[in-house]
């Protein structure tokens, strides 16, 4: 196997949250459901220093470590449904021609013998590009989750979930001791959300957060030119849908960019979807004074859920599955679920020193 590839088991089971949902019924009458649901997050991310071109006396050391935090789970509540998961890591190397990629994937699927199944999924893509001189100036990111519960007769409980948190911060010192320098750092997102129930006992959430923010040492100046495309398409229509998204930018006690956006549907009986699609460019101007720094942390994180709770079930209590965003910088937790085999979510770690 190359050297730069490794593979990461799991870590360990995500956060169990607290939370159970008890389902009533005067009756347990069978229920069969059709479900072909799900809630996926995707989001391309970048971000440029200078347009590419940094001057000399700027410093921006590579080996700032990436960390991809991320889980996957699924579960149906048969016993003779097989569970599988697996998980790739690929290191980047952005001095080959063209840049290699750092890339993280996931899977958890659980499979009924009629080949339905509940299946959770995430992949990250990051790619460094540096210019002349070597240093990273350069970053996109192609960011992927999504959950989904394919049956076509389920009379039982199932549920899958997926979701990560991806960061890589960039360290600019300016070495000169007797120049500033001025130059140029934008940023951009393109999100897009989307949330499907079904049948009554459905629900789903796709959730997704994007930002970057910036430290100083020393005197530096950063202006905030606002953002240059900013743009929202928003699907809520179908009953049982809610969209949410929030901005915010540099004030007085921040500098940076944060947006944190979600969608979810509930199962009233009918198809119904929500969704979301945006935008977002973002200009700053920096003057950087000598022996000044600035530090840039990039971050990005993901979540999606989807489940199915069998109304015919009589006060059965069932672990609940649900997505968190903690402290607003989207921490993941996903709730292991009920079902005959039990099995840990896969959460991986990965690390790029790169």
């Amino acid at each position: 196997m190359s050297k730069q590839l490794r593979i990461f088991k799991s870590i360990a089971a995500p956060c169990a949250i607290a939370a159970s949902l008890s389902v009533s019924s005067m009756t347990a009458v069978a229920h069969a459901a059709t479900l072909d649901i799900g809630a996926s997050a995707s989001t391309n991310a970048g971000l440029q220093v200078n347009s590419g071109v940094i001057a000399d006396d700027i410093s921006i050391p590579p080996g700032v470590a990436v960390i991809v935090t991320g889980s996957a789970d699924s579960a149906v509540d048969d016993a003779s449904a097989v569970n599988t998961t697996d998980s790739y890591a690929q290191v980047g190397n952005p001095f080959t021609d063209p840049p290699t990629p750092f890339i993280a994937t996931a899977f958890d699927e659980t499979t009924q013998p009629d080949g339905d199944q509940a299946r959770g999924l995430y992949y990250v893509e990051s790619t460094v590009t540096p210019d002349d001189n070597g240093k990273p100036v350069l970053n996109d990111r192609i960011l992927t989750s999504t959950a989904d519960l394919d049956f076509a007769d389920l009379a039982v409980n199932a549920s899958a979930s997926s979701g990560f948190e991806f960061s890589r911060d960039l360290i600019l010192t300016n070495t000169s001791e007797t120049t500033a320098y001025a130059f140029s750092i934008s940023t951009g997102f393109d999100v897009d959300l989307m949330a499907s129930t079904d049948d009554f006992g459905s629900q789903s959430i796709a959730e997704a957060v994007f930002s970057l923010s910036f430290i100083t040492s020393g005197t530096v100046a950063l202006e905030y030119f606002g953002p240059s495309a900013r743009s929202s398409e928003i699907d809520d229509a179908d009953p049982g849908v809610s969209v949410s998204e929030n901005l915010v930018t540099s004030n007085v006690l921040f500098d940076g960019v944060y947006y944190e956006a979600s969608v979810s549907a509930m199962g009233l009986g009918a198809p119904t979807e929500g969704a979301l699609s945006a935008v977002g460019r973002f200009l700053f101007s920096v003057m950087m004074y000598p022996s000044s720094s600035l530090r840039l942390s990039f971050f990005q994180s993901q979540s999606t859920m989807t489940s199915y709770i069998d109304p015919s079930v009589a006060e059965v209590p069932l672990p609940a599955s649900a997505l968190l965003f903690l402290g607003g910088v989207g921490a993941f937790a996903g709730a292991k679920r009920k079902r005959s085999q039990h099995h840990d979510a896969l959460s991986s770690t990965y690390v790029d020193q790169i």
